[in-house]
């Protein structure tokens, strides 16, 4: 959603932007206690900036290659993400290197490199892997034209500020099972390669922002039935998440993804990791390559010598524009090939599906997630709704945490059911206390949140996935400010 800096109350993370500095899986269901998980790494001032992953995590993966961060990003939930590209010695562009590490320090990477592309992740013993994805012809039919406008531009100077575009994720169980890791590592991986591709291209202040995943039990093709059926599935949640684009995650179909062309959906196969950010420039508005030369620029390009944009190609991570260049060739023609230019022109109809949402997001999938805020005096967190939980704060705790019976969606059937879930706020003793609990809440400057997932409490559940929001608040000091949490358990 579009949101000017002066108006901005979400400090969201530390980003550490790193310019071309060369540096030589997480369980969906862990084993269930009765403690939360360990808590993410602290956020604040004093914190430790984000630390770069351990180069002998991907090392194998990119051969002799050099990989040159751009991006380096402390989230306030505990992930990473970072991104760059990758060089030879020669210092010619190869390719590309994406990864997200989890709080507990697993990796979830994409990287592209001599015409391949795959699913770089670390197992269990926290060795890397790599699944490299399907021979794949990127300039197949893929997309559905729609009857949006996409000729309408931006407002004068929206084009060029800080702007977020906040994007809820589904995934099939079809898909989760292919791929057996992290959901909400692998949706900010997507979301990383495209602002990796923005970055490249002259676009780093547009920020794609993750609003939510939710999980569906139903088989969803990758076919254009399938993109129709994404596209209803999660705008029928859009009050809910307050999002702005659709992105569904599925396993099998006719293509690598498809995408409405201009939209706010596309479908994209679970095995092609590099697929979003191709259907995306399609959403924008863009198609593949401009072959016949017309007075046309809403088109990828392709420079020659294995130099081709995310929409002509997709094997480098750039959209075409006349003052894009890789490796010396300049990757767009300003009256053929300028999806910068489209990306501007686009980004108000892209970032305001929905109204700004001003506040903390937190995405709870599995059971355990962690919100971290900067909190000088103590803090407390509470529900919206007294049928939730406690809507005010106390001065003491009573009990061992906050129980929120919050109302989600059984995938399976549609019925919603209150589901249990516990709130839990680190004290400076750093014992668990009630998330409401003010005169303990807050430790080291943080307003540390912890929900949990337990089956315990919810025995009486019919087995499957349970999707949904959550709305809570923060009060730090005398400021009072929303937190909405997407919800995504499995009984």
């Amino acid at each position: 959603m579009a949101r000017p800096i002066v108006c901005s109350i979400k400090p969201i993370a530390i980003a550490l932007m790193i310019p071309l500095g060369i540096y030589g899986r997480a369980p969906m269901a862990a084993p269930q206690t009765d403690q939360p998980a360990a808590a993410a790494v602290p956020l604040s001032a004093s914190a430790p900036a984000a630390v770069a992953t351990q180069a002998e995590l991907y090392q194998q993966a990119i051969g002799n290659s050099q990989f040159k961060v751009n991006r380096l990003e402390l989230k306030n939930n505990g992930y990473t993400a970072e991104s760059g590209k990758l060089v030879s010695a020669l210092g010619e562009e190869e390719g590309a290197l994406i990864m997200v590490r989890a709080p507990g320090g697993d990796v979830t990477g994409l990287v592209s490199r001599a015409g391949r592309t795959g699913l770089l992740r670390t197992n269990a013993n926290g060795e890397p892997t790599v699944a490299y994805d399907p021979e794949y012809d990127w300039l197949k039919h893929d997309f559905v034209v729609e009857d949006e406008v996409v000729s309408e531009s931006s407002p004068s100077g929206m084009s060029d500020r800080y702007t977020e575009i906040d994007f809820l994720m589904g995934f099939t169980q079809a898909a989760l099972d292919q791929y057996g890791g992290d959901p909400q590592a692998y949706a900010l991986l997507q979301l990383e390669s495209v602002q990796a591709s923005l970055v490249n291209s002259g676009l780093g202040h547009i920020h794609p922002i993750l609003a939510g995943i939710r999980i569906y039990e139903e088989n969803i093709p990758t076919t254009p039935d399938g993109l129709n059926r994404w596209r209803v599935l999660l705008r029928e949640v859009r009050g809910d998440y307050q999002h702005d684009m659709n992105a569904g995650y599925s396993l099998g179909g006719d293509a690598a993804g498809w995408a409405g062309v201009p939209d706010d959906t596309s479908v994209n196969d679970i095995r092609h990791v590099a697929a979003f950010k191709h259907e995306l420039g399609h959403n924008v508005g863009g198609s593949h390559c401009n072959s016949e030369g017309t007075d046309n620029y809403r088109f990828g390009y392709d420079a020659g010598d294995n130099v081709r944009s995310n929409l002509c190609g997709n094997n480098l991570f750039y959209y075409s524009g006349p003052d894009v260049t890789a490796n010396g060739r300049v990757l767009g023609n300003a009256r053929t090939a300028d999806m910068k230019r489209l990306w501007r022109e686009q980004l108000n109809r892209m970032s305001n599906y929905s109204p700004a949402f001003s506040g903390y997001r937190l995405i709870h999938v599995g059971n355990d997630s962690t919100l971290i805020l900067d909190a000088s005096r103590s803090a407390a967190y509470m529900a919206l709704d007294p049928d939730i939980g406690p809507t005010e704060p106390q001065g003491y705790s009573s009990g061992p945490y906050t129980e929120l019976k919050v109302p989600l969606t059984r995938a399976a059937d549609g019925q919603v059911h209150r589901v249990v879930l516990r709130g839990y706020c680190e004290a400076e003793d750093r014992d668990l206390v009630t998330m409401n609990n003010i005169n303990r809440c807050g430790r080291d400057g943080q307003a540390t949140l912890r929900l949990s997932f337990r089956t315990v409490d919810n025995k009486t559940l019919p087995e499957g996935w349970y999707n949904g929001t959550l709305n809570l608040k923060v009060r730090r000091s005398l400021s009072v400010t929303p937190v909405l949490v997407s919800v995504s358990v499995k009984r």
